[in-house]
């Protein structure tokens, strides 16, 4: 964990897509504050893309947030992407089995492809 950087959530509304920027850790104390963000979308929101590349540390918390979400948005009838976060993060995804369940794009722009 890298107690150093303070955990914080960009948010951008690009036309019908939320992107949801996390940066810092992703563990029991902020996975909630993820939720709550993509909870309270606009319902004009069609696709919600995670972008991982800030998150510098996830615990199994930041696992079941990711299959929640991934759940959430298909009941919804959201389309549901995230790009990938630095190695450990993508690493813990592999172990997980999660990148074989999730629709990984490579950039946010990456995720109107498809």
């Amino acid at each position: 964990m890298d107690g150093n950087q303070p955990f914080e959530i960009g948010v951008v509304r690009r036309e019908r897509d939320l992107v949801v920027s996390p940066s810092g850790d992703i563990d029991m104390a902020t996975a909630p504050e993820v939720r709550r963000v993509v909870d309270a979308r606009d319902p004009g929101v069609t696709r919600v893309v995670l972008d991982l590349r800030g998150v510098t540390f996830m615990d199994t918390s930041g696992l079941l947030l990711l299959i929640e979400l991934n759940r959430g948005m298909q009941e919804a009838g959201v389309a549901f992407a995230a790009v990938p976060g630095p190695r450990s993060v993508q690493r813990l995804l592999d172990m997980a089995g999660l990148t074989g369940r999730l629709r990984i794009v490579e950039s946010v722009d990456g995720a109107a492809d498809g």
